[in-house]
């Protein structure tokens, strides 16, 4: 997912890949809450990747957005931001974006009503991200 703002601003890209999960599920807990979804061998590179690119890189067995990762996103970006600072944030439609979860953590950061705007349906015209994003 890309973040810009209206000054300009690119913020650090979260990315996601299709990881195949653990079998044993203590361990997926673990590659989920230390390595961000990757397994061992894997979280080598990606750390690496980390590091060097500064890039948001998560890995689960969809390959795809959810709940989790709106949290996460939701944190990364706006989680220490001065409360005052009013976002205009535009998601589209996906389910991911509208848990009962996503929107409590919102609130709890200050992300309210009135800085904090979900607006269904708009993908067709607002996602212009196909193209690049240099």
């Amino acid at each position: 997912m890309l973040l810009g703002d209206s000054d300009g601003n690119r913020y650090t890209p979260f990315i996601i890949f299709k990881v195949k999960p653990s079998k044993d599920s203590a361990f997926q807990q673990e590659n989920d809450s230390s390595r961000y979804g990757f397994g061992v061998q894997n979280w080598k590179d990606v750390r690496n990747i980390r590091a060097e690119t500064e890039l948001e890189v998560f890995g689960n067995s969809k390959g795809w957005w959810n709940e989790k990762l709106s949290i996460a996103f939701l944190k990364f970006h706006f989680a220490s931001r001065v409360p005052q600072d009013y976002v205009l944030l535009l998601w589209d439609d996906f389910s991911g974006h509208w848990t009962a979860s996503v929107r409590k953590y919102a609130a709890e950061i200050t992300l309210s009503s009135s800085k904090f705007l979900l607006t269904p349906r708009p993908s067709h015209s607002l996602q212009t991200s196909r193209g690049t994003f240099h």
